[in-house]
């Protein structure tokens, strides 16, 4: 038997109703032997129908009774071993659907394409995945998109192999007899007649020659191998598609020592297989796992404060116990007192709990009392944006508000005149006072003028907007809470917008949602006044803009609603029509901030507006790629209008 052990290769033995495959290890140290019987011939002790028992170890006796009528090196090979893992072999259906509904998810290998071990394929199969998936996620911005782009291109090609692994699982078992003649013949020529997969040389390089790394690979299929004659078939319930066939096989693991391997103990094969037996620490494990995930599935958690759904915003953040001013958010840090009476001892700092699955994002915010936060960056105050804000009808016990105001004599005079109106409309009189206001104070000055011809020079965008980004940030990463369910962005020049713009925008139900920034004017040709668009950063992406995007540096951006940036997208502020449907709604790759509604999980995910080249984007637009990197994608109202105000 020296020739098995001393060639690097797989021998393969064939008889009813079994099969035996073995190959050497650690340099001809070990052979290896993989044998695979139906259920119904297995003349050793059966593995249990009922119950989750997959494997067992067996005797060596019941090896030696199967395979007494085989040829002598099969025989040999038997009684060589000691005792050895029994396994069941179970076929089960590939998945319709491997990538979750949300296309955030997906499976790979076993999990979505199990399939017989006759053509070894189960890991290769499952690293093809991945290098498709990898490829897939490099290529396509959208999560989404990937993921339904790797099920595509990996289903056709898992299912051919699978039904592969069940067509030769026929061939190997047959009984002697004109059909097994037939094989036995075929085998032998280098065409598609050939049984046996990887004895034809189109099908051997299609499975061994697949590149699962390239997306646009050539789909072709190559023509499965025959099936034998009906009357020749020990599994009749195989047919052309996966079968889901339950157990119907038994898989036998056996390795045994060999005379170049005498240095190793002849319970070689005995010591390996101990390591995968159960032991008393296994059971210790696995009851205190069970018991850990019964108690946080199933477990009282009445001790832990929930967020009651209509209890008012100050007793669901607990704000006072949180901070010094009960109109802070809780997520500031606990203060303690500045002086302290004597003997008085400090205070604790609060521990609170929030449970994130009880906090909403649905098209009824009202009705599920959801908590709405707008974030205005600030430099310069209008009244009439503050007069707009009071007048929105969505509840404000469920509005917080978040200003960021630049350093310098501009962003003091803004600071004043904000605090001013805050202190009218927050005071205790008020029965419509927002649920908590915060302002910050930037260390920075504005990099660009802010007149209005000045901050929208071309020259001046890639400064103004990457400061613009960091703002932002600044403002989102403070306020936003626990109880957040929708972020508005709200620009502190749009003076105008319906009351209900809050209600009307989550009703889409929509990740990102923006409407149409139009801006109010004197026609001195019409002599009266009139509207224009005004934002033009809401767009669908062009060839153009792609082409020039491939031809630009590193840190160079693309910028929208410049003639000398001709991208040719298709802008948002084009598609109105004041008498259209208001609740149209477009899909859009870039988006402006002038009044933007987003879904706090977008935030949470770890959407940001880039301070850098993003794709060759920044600010709102390089949020927009970002945001439909991580699946999710916007959306645009171009006939719904808020107004912007006219300098």
């Amino acid at each position: 038997m020296a020739h098995l052990v001393n060639n690097p290769w797989a021998v393969h033995w064939m008889g009813p109703e079994g099969h035996a495959v073995g190959y050497p290890l650690r340099e001809g140290e070990l052979y290896n032997i993989i044998i695979d019987v139906t259920h119904s011939s297995d003349l050793g002790e059966p593995l249990p129908d009922e119950g989750q028992v997959w494997k067992s170890a067996r005797s060596n006796a019941e090896l030696v009774e199967r395979f007494r009528d085989w040829c002598p090196e099969v025989k040999r090979l038997c009684a060589m071993t000691g005792d050895y893992l029994k396994w069941k072999l179970a076929d089960f259906d590939q998945l319709d659907r491997w990538v979750h509904p949300s296309g955030k998810v997906c499976l790979l290998g076993d999990a979505c394409h199990p399939m017989m071990p006759y053509m070894a394929q189960g890991a290769a199969q499952a690293t093809e995945d991945a290098a498709t998936l990898a490829s897939a996620l490099k290529e396509h911005d959208g999560i989404a998109e990937a993921l339904h782009a790797y099920e595509r291109q990996r289903k056709p090609r898992t299912t051919y192999v699978a039904r592969n692994a069940r067509v030769l699982q026929e061939h190997l078992h047959l009984y002697d007899g004109p059909a097994k003649e037939e094989r036995d013949r075929t085998m032998q020529l280098d065409d598609s007649s050939n049984p046996m997969f990887w004895g034809c040389s189109e099908r051997k390089d299609w499975l061994f020659g697949h590149d699962a790394s390239e997306l646009r690979a050539d789909g072709s299929i190559p023509a499965l191998p025959p099936m034998p004659p009906d009357e020749a078939r020990v599994y009749k319930e195989v047919e052309g598609n996966v079968k889901g066939t339950g157990v119907d096989c038994v898989r036998l693991d056996i390795t045994v020592p060999t005379s170049r391997g005498s240095e190793v103990p002849q319970l070689a094969m005995a010591v390996t297989r101990s390591l995968r037996r159960n032991t008393t620490i296994t059971y210790v494990l696995a009851g205190g796992l069970c018991i850990f995930f019964l108690y946080f599935f199933f477990g009282d958690t009445s001790r832990i404060p929930s967020i009651p759904k209509y209890a008012a915003p100050k007793q669901l953040l607990k704000s006072k116990d949180a901070a010094s001013n009960p109109l802070s958010p809780p997520s500031l840090p606990f203060r303690k007192p500045a002086k302290l009476a004597e003997g008085e001892a400090p205070p604790r700092p609060p521990v609170v709990h929030y449970h994130l699955n009880n906090v909403t994002t649905t098209s009824d915010p009202v009705g599920n009392r959801e908590s709405i936060l707008i974030l205005t960056p600030l430099a310069r105050f209008y009244g009439e944006y503050w007069d707009n804000l009071c007048k929105l009808s969505y509840p404000h016990d469920l509005i917080s508000l978040g200003f960021i105001i630049p350093k310098g004599r501009e962003g003091n005079l803004a600071t004043q005149q904000l605090q001013e109106r805050i202190q009218i409309t927050q005071a205790p009189t008020n029965k419509n006072r927002f649920a908590s206001i915060t302002i910050l104070r930037q260390d920075e000055e504005p990099s660009v003028l802010q007149e209005e011809k000045d901050r929208h020079a071309l020259s001046a965008q890639k400064e103004r907007r990457a400061g613009m980004s960091r703002a932002r940030n600044a403002l989102l990463f403070t306020k936003l809470g626990p109880t957040t369910s929708w972020v508005l962005w709200l620009d502190s020049d749009v003076v105008e917008t319906p009351a209900s713009l809050i209600q009307d925008l989550a009703s889409h139900d929509k990740p990102l949602v923006v409407p149409n920034c139009f801006q109010r004017y004197y026609n001195k040709d019409k002599e009266a006044m009139d509207v224009r668009p005004y934002d033009f950063n809401s767009w669908i992406d062009s060839p153009t803009a792609k082409g020039l995007a491939d031809k630009m540096g590193p840190d160079e951006i693309l910028l929208e609603g410049y003639a000398e940036m001709a991208t040719y997208r298709s802008l948002m502020a084009y598609m109105a029509d004041a008498s259209g449907d208001s609740r149209r709604e477009i899909g859009l790759d870039g988006v402006g901030g002038t009044a933007l509604l987003v879904k706090a999980d977008v935030q949470r995910d770890g959407a940001m507006f880039p301070a850098f080249p993003f794709y060759h984007l920044i600010e709102t637009e390089g949020f927009a790629k970002m945001a439909a990197r991580l699946g999710w994608h916007a959306t645009g109202l171009p006939n719904y209008f808020v107004y912007h105000y006219n300098e």
